[in-house]
């Protein structure tokens, strides 16, 4: 009732519970569908299989759906990550607020057998196997600078495997990115270079 009557301060007791609750309840009550894209990365298993899966779950995250997914992409090896890895990008809509989204997809990730090692040092720590990656990497009308979230993605610019299979979502995303306020740098200074289109992912 506070919020709904514009309070922006709340004394609380229990911080993370209430916090939830108001982005659950901001989510249901104020609907606000936004276009998102989450990036998808795996080098682990079925790769390719992989990546549907992962569509599919996101597709199936309350007040969120899936409104088209690029082809898969073989990338070269990045930020210390030891094997080829198969990218793609799905293009969403969500009503949810953008850390609700971002915990929807780690239960994806989850739910595929992502396994995150502890006691590794963080600059290192996404960079082990991984059956699943699911990073938000931008939302409409979003920005966020946070430990958990940062929005657009700070990276995000600089990575030819999110770059590449955008151009299959839009005409134009170095243009469109620069719209949102992220500088995309030339091709040949990106990390994670494309080197082979895998085809379509089949998730319907």
């Amino acid at each position: 009732s506070a919020i709904e009557n514009g309070a922006r301060i709340l004394r609380v007791h229990d911080v993370a519970a209430v916090s939830q609750a108001v982005n659950a309840y901001w989510a249901v009550s104020h609907k606000d569908a936004r276009q998102g894209f989450v990036s998808l990365g795996s080098n682990v298993g079925n790769r390719v299989g992989n990546l549907a899966r992962a569509v599919q779950l996101i597709d199936e995250i309350p007040l969120t759906c899936v409104v088209s997914v690029s082809h898969a992409y073989e990338t070269e090896p990045a930020y210390g990550i030891a094997t080829p890895v198969a990218n793609a990008v799905a293009e969403i809509r969500s009503e949810l607020h953008p850390l609700v989204l971002l915990g929807k997809l780690l239960e994806v990730e989850d739910e595929l057998g992502r396994i995150r090692e502890k006691g590794r040092d963080p600059r290192t720590a996404g960079s082990g196997p991984r059956t699943i990656d699911c990073d938000l990497v931008w939302v409409e009308g979003e920005r966020h600078a946070g430990s958990r979230l940062t929005l657009p993605h700070p990276r995000l610019g600089e990575r030819d495997y999110v770059i590449v299979p955008m151009e299959d979502l839009m005409h134009d995303p170095e243009r469109f990115l620069a719209h949102a306020g992220v500088s995309v740098l030339p091709r040949e200074e990106r990390v994670g270079h494309v080197t082979a289109d895998l085809g379509e992912i089949a998730w319907e």
